[in-house]
């Protein structure tokens, strides 16, 4: 039986001839395990130092590299990394902590991507979708095909233009497949377009008292003041959803958590996102949501997320052209079985 804990993925910038470092808290008997890839140099010097400060490990490395070590005790191990190089250096970690609990132990290595122009076939599948390159930004159907009907997905990701283009895809490819979409948010910006273009499919929820003045008399277009009365949003959303048809003909986008947890206390905001998340998937909808980590704290979303059957996150990597975001699976939603 085996109680794995996943670490946090890191992208380390190493100047030239220059050196970083990562620490990780160890209890003896882990197993740490961390897959790292490097780009720039072609070898870099991994060392490890235990808690009292002394080297455990010293070594030189390709680009490609498993890094697999069991404590001796309990502490702060700190992993120091070296450029071998005149350039500067990337190198992107993700480790898996792997804690025996029975006396049965197992090695166990997950996937982790760099900073590429696209995602290199040798690192497909091990969760990234790429969002921004060369060439275009991500298929409307990539994101949306990868979400189980009736499972509710949180995406954690700043305000930036490839979030918007998630957004916009997850409710353009509904509508044009004939589903119908429950939009809540304090954006109307897309709402005049979308509402004239799909009648009768497509309905918001607009948390913002000014949008009156511009939505005023819209089909299936409703106002609430603000997200600071959660039981008059209740109300109204209840109003809205009686008119759509559920099942796997409808989706939803909740675009207002990020507000609702900066507003509220986290048990109140928790308990709202319980009940409309059941309300919702109650009526068959396939639900995204997005919260923006910059609006509010860690604990907060930590605090949700787990309200959620999958949880992606997006992350901004530098290459020397520019930056790429990619959105990864931390939780991929598991498809219902048929009944």
């Amino acid at each position: 039986m085996l109680a794995p804990t996943i670490g946090s993925t890191q992208t380390l910038q190493i100047q030239s001839g220059g050196q970083t470092y990562l620490s990780q808290h160890l209890s003896a008997g882990d197993r740490f395990i961390s897959q790292i890839l490097v780009q720039g140099a072609k070898s870099i010097g991994v060392r490890i130092d235990n808690p009292n400060g002394v080297t455990v490990r010293n070594e030189t490395v390709g680009q490609e590299y498993v890094l697999d070590y069991k404590p001796p005790e309990t502490g702060i191990y700190t992993i120091y990394l070296t450029s071998n190089s005149n350039a500067t250096s990337y190198v992107l970690t993700r480790t898996l902590t792997v804690r025996s609990l029975l006396g049965i132990d197992a090695t166990t290595v997950v996937g982790a991507v760099l900073a590429f122009s696209a995602v290199p076939v040798a690192l497909r599948g091990l969760g990234y979708i790429s969002l921004t390159g060369r060439r275009k930004l991500i298929n409307p159907q990539r994101l949306t095909s990868q979400i189980p009907t009736n499972q509710a997905v949180m995406v954690v990701a700043p305000v930036c233009d490839e979030y918007e283009t998630v957004v916009k895809s997850f409710l353009e490819d509904a509508l044009k497949k004939g589903k119908s979409v429950f939009y809540v948010s304090l954006n109307a910006s897309r709402v005049e377009e979308l509402y004239k273009k799909y009648p009768g499919k497509f309905f918001a929820l607009i948390c913002d008292a000014k949008a009156a003045a511009v939505l005023q008399g819209a089909a299936n277009v409703e106002i609430s003041q603000s997200v600071a009365d959660l039981t008059g949003l209740d109300i109204t959303a209840s109003k809205l959803l009686a008119n759509i048809e559920g099942g796997a003909t409808s989706v939803a986008n909740l675009d207002i958590v990020s507000d609702v947890l900066l507003r509220h206390s986290l048990p109140l905001a928790r308990k709202w996102l319980t009940q409309m998340l059941a309300k919702l998937k109650g009526k068959g909808m396939t639900v995204l949501a997005g919260v923006n980590p910059a609006m509010v704290t860690s604990q907060s979303v930590a605090g949700v997320v787990d309200l959620f059957d999958g949880h992606l996150e997006m992350v901004e990597i530098e290459d020397k052209q520019q930056a790429k975001r990619y959105l990864r699976w931390i939780r991929r939603p598991l498809a219902k079985s048929a009944t």
